[in-house]
């Protein structure tokens, strides 16, 4: 049986503008602690086009000085011990903090990255109640200190100063991380928010970047789960657990409100332009496609509360991993980068976001978290680099899908548990990409269709046997079948 699928250039969607990962504090400990030639094979992986999967952006943890998790194991220590460019309110900014994020960060700008996002998990720890990077239930609604609030967005705008006149700007600032999580007694930095604080801190933020004359764009929320953006009647009709529902807990249990996002943000007319009409989220725990199917019902609920507020809002993924969804540990094969590239499609196709982007590019964990494992934990271990097929699978958007191509219609595959395709158009450099997810087992055989298709286009694929990744397999000629290895991806990428 011949499955057609039909791909029309003439109707299109959103825009994309970049694909990328997080360096966080893997990376700064790797950027310090490493030899010249593995941080290089590492940024090879990751931002070359020709070595690697291409990311086009790269995002950059400002730390928030903690030191926290002596009691760890040392690679989960790298999630505590973070440095401060200012490390107590009456210090001195000190610029040779993040020795190893700002190694990779002229890593991706001379490999063709361009754009970077700076992102605070949490106010340094001298603006924290508590003087922690998180919070405990004492601290109310918020960890960061009462009064504070500009404080905090003028030492995030030194930041970005700093790094512009270094000439090495941000286009991004991210100022909140997961704000509606209670975040109580983590080793991880992080800090839970209200929506009128976001709010004021966005405000600030804002202020503080007009009057310094700097280029940066202020993104959030970041929330930890698509319910947070949703409108409540929304949220109760697909039936969440209570677990995944972090901001209606949150207000009960603090008081103030952490969550609606969409409404409280992108539907206020006088705050929406200060954040460009853009929200992100994270797709976690809206990656299943069984019980209330989160991972088409919550993105398509997602597309009607923007329409209902916002119909030219724009929308961003800034974070997602596996969460050891489908079994503990690490898997460098097939099938959770197959889980991933599900995510993708639904990500892009769905909820029609405009940027997808990775947790952990470099992970030293157990956990399904990474793009590349190391077991690297403290100085002389070996500096082993094990690229995982997850890798691969975000590689067949981030190699072809370029900023600047626009998703275009590709009707005819759209199965969760079989073949699913996306297709997209680069005017201006006059290439078609269509991925292709084959989530089954059984071998398909495609018939593609489109007046407007390049005549030839290059074949790549990804399969749990291919030992080299994103293999080119030949061309494609339009008219001829296009066969599909059950368990794969396999793109088609051409010009014309």
């Amino acid at each position: 049986m011949v499955q057609r699928i039909t791909v029309d250039l003439g109707k299109r969607y959103q825009q994309i503008e970049h694909f990328g990962a997080s360096g966080a504090w893997s990376i700064d400990v790797i950027g310090k602690r490493w030899s010249e030639p593995s941080k290089r094979r590492l940024a090879d992986l990751l931002f070359s086009r020709e070595r690697g999967i291409g990311l086009s952006a790269w995002r950059f943890a400002i730390g928030s000085g903690g030191a926290e998790g002596e009691e760890l194991p040392e690679p989960l220590k790298w999630r505590g011990y973070t440095e401060c460019f200012k490390p107590a309110a009456d210090a001195d900014y000190d610029w040779s903090a993040h020795e190893g994020q700002r190694w990779f960060l002229e890593a991706a700008r001379s490999r063709g990255v361009g754009h970077f996002i700076a992102m605070a998990y949490a106010p340094p720890k001298w603006m924290a109640k508590n003087g922690r990077i998180s919070p405990d239930d004492r601290c109310g609604q918020s960890n960061l200190e009462d009064g504070r609030i500009g404080e905090f967005a003028a030492f995030l705008a030194d930041v970005l100063q700093h790094f512009q006149e270094a000439g090495t700007p941000f286009d991004t600032v991210s100022p909140v991380n997961e704000p509606s999580w209670s975040w109580n007694d983590s080793h991880q930095e992080g800090n839970r928010y209200t929506n009128d604080q976001i709010k004021a801190i966005v405000r600030a933020l804002h202020g503080e970047i007009e009057r310094r004359g700097l280029s940066c764009a202020i993104d959030i929320a970041e929330a930890a789960e698509i319910a947070a953006l949703l409108d409540d009647e929304d949220v109760q009709a697909i039936r969440p657990q209570s677990t995944h529902y972090a901001g209606h807990n949150n207000s009960a249990h603090y008081g103030g409100k952490y969550r609606e996002y969409v409404k409280d943000f992108l539907g206020d007319p006088d705050f929406a332009p200060l954040i460009r009409r853009k929200l992100s989220y994270h797709a976690y725990w809206a990656d299943r496609d069984d019980v209330d199917d989160r991972l088409v019902a919550y993105r398509r609920a997602l597309r009607e509360t923007i329409k209902r507020h916002a119909p030219q809002a724009r929308l961003w993924q800034t974070e997602f991993c596996n969460l050891n969804a489908d079994g503990p540990g690490r898997d460098l094969g097939i099938d959770t980068a197959l889980y991933v590239a599900r995510v993708i499609h639904h990500d892009l196709v769905e909820a029609q976001v405009s940027s997808w982007q990775w947790w952990l590019a470099v992970s030293p964990h157990d956990y399904k978290d990474g793009l590349i494992y190391t077991d690297y934990a403290r100085p002389g271990d070996p500096e082993t680099i094990f690229p995982s097929k997850t890798l691969w699978a975000l590689g067949h958007y981030s190699r072809f899908v370029r900023p600047g191509a626009e998703r275009v219609e590709c009707a005819g595959a759209d199965d969760t548990r079989g073949v699913m395709a996306s297709a997209y158009a680069h005017d201006r450099d006059r290439t078609v990409t269509i991925v292709i997810v084959h989530y089954g087992q059984n071998d398909a055989t495609l018939s593609l269709a489109g007046e407007r298709l390049p005549e030839t286009m290059d074949v790549y694929r990804t399969t749990a046997d291919d030992e080299v990744n994103v293999r080119h397999e030949g061309t494609w000629r339009k008219g001829e079948p296009l066969f599909v290895p059950g368990r794969s991806l396999v793109t088609l990428h051409g010009s014309g």
